[in-house]
């Protein structure tokens, strides 16, 4: 397994997956081996009638997510804007938390660390 050989996988919007939105526990065993999600900014704003929009807020109250991040593609399609997602996100988890998903944690992989997780 990847895991194994020293690599931690992200695991990219797992509330867009249909796996994890008919049973979100199917996404415990990869947060189990080590692997850490990243949310889309956008399924946070969307309809609380979108299943990818449900299934975004449980995985951010169970606090099963490390990252929120913009899904840009782009300045004309998907643009990469976090503001009302990071707002949304605040609201379920306090400022304090979802400003460290997106701003510390992506800064301190980027420097090839590990985020910390409680402060």
């Amino acid at each position: 397994m990847i895991c194994n050989m020293g690599y931690t996988p992200i695991i990219a919007h797992p509330e867009r997956n249909g796996g994890v939105r008919r049973d979100i526990n199917a996404l415990k065993p990869f947060l189990d081996m080590g692997c850490l999600t990243q949310l889309t900014a956008m399924s946070l704003t969307r309809s609380k009638s979108n299943a990818s929009a449900r299934t975004a807020e449980m995985l951010m109250e169970r606090g099963w997510i490390h990252f929120i991040a913009s899904d840009g593609h782009g300045f004309y399609r998907r643009q990469p804007v976090l503001s009302d997602g990071l707002q949304v996100a605040a609201g379920l988890i306090g400022v304090e938390k979802a400003e460290r998903m997106c701003v510390e944690h992506p800064r301190a992989l980027l420097k090839g660390e590990m985020p910390c997780w409680d402060g």
